[in-house]
């Protein structure tokens, strides 16, 4: 039997993401993972390759040295006196690296202070090399999570809610049970405004609910940072609950039909 190439392609992830979930199960790396992977362009399975490329992070007593690790530093070139900056040393492994640069290009879209540092960055630069700037802010920003043990302050709740439930399923089997309850139709228990929007809450109160450590309110001296780069609504609003449309299938009557359509309908 010939399978097509999109079938072994799905194939292939399946058996890779049940690989992953039993070794997340196995290992107990469920809590450690959660950290990463509110960053946003870091999944699961990034987060998973970041930490396993880590290690022990007792072993860098700085963020610099872990972007150095991950050969994402400049690279520096000394002789009598003068000193040359050139590019990065491309040393540590290659995988976690390339995972982190990946990241930066979804990173570089973020509406707080992380895609602000690559916008800043671009105006001097060219894109590859503030991507590549962006990742190394990564790597230190995740030297920062994982030593303090709390998540992104700036991540999006929505983003932080399907990430962190994927892995609570992968590491504790545990799915949690949604809905309003056995026996209460949502139709009529919700008002007809809320029948079609879809909840969800706050950054603290989506990691309360994973029992995740929420982040430290802001210092007086980020709180001016943000401030000064016009970022503070932005925070203040993953303070609040937000509401989208619920995705629902569409009535025979809303789906738009073409003329060729119409007339061949006609004409029967």
């Amino acid at each position: 039997m010939i399978y097509s190439p999109k079938f072994l392609q799905r194939r292939r992830r399946s058996i890779t993401c049940r690989h992953h979930s039993k070794q997340i199960q196995t290992l107990g790396l469920a809590e450690k993972l959660c950290v990463p992977s509110c960053f946003l362009g870091i999944s699961n399975t990034t987060s998973a390759t970041i930490v396993a490329s880590i290690g022990d992070i007792e072993r860098f007593p700085a963020p610099e040295k872990l972007a150095n690790y991950f050969g994402l530093t400049p690279s520096v070139h000394q002789s009598a006196g003068k000193c040359y900056h050139g590019k990065i040393t491309k040393a540590g492994s290659v995988l976690a690296r390339t995972a982190l640069i990946q990241a930066a290009h979804t990173a570089a879209r973020d509406p707080g202070p992380l895609g602000h540092f690559f916008v800043k960055t671009r105006r001097r630069k060219n894109y590859n090399v503030a991507i590549t700037a962006t990742a190394r802010k990564l790597a230190m920003l995740c030297w920062q999570l994982l030593t303090t043990g709390k998540p992104y302050r700036y991540a999006k709740p929505a983003a932080v809610q399907a990430k962190l439930s994927k892995l609570r399923v992968a590491g504790s089997g545990v799915k949690r049970k949604t809905g309003m309850g056995v026996g209460v139709d949502s139709r009529v228990a919700r008002p007809p405004e809320e029948q079609y929007q879809c909840r969800t809450g706050s950054l603290p109160e989506v990691l309360t609910r994973e029992s995740v450590e929420t982040p430290d309110g802001l210092k007086p001296g980020e709180r001016k940072m943000l401030k000064d780069i016009d970022q503070l609504l932005y925070y203040e609003s993953l303070q609040l609950p937000s509401t989208r449309p619920r995705s629902r299938r569409k009535k025979d009557s809303e789906i738009p039909i073409k003329e060729e359509k119409r007339q061949r309908q006609t004409l029967k």
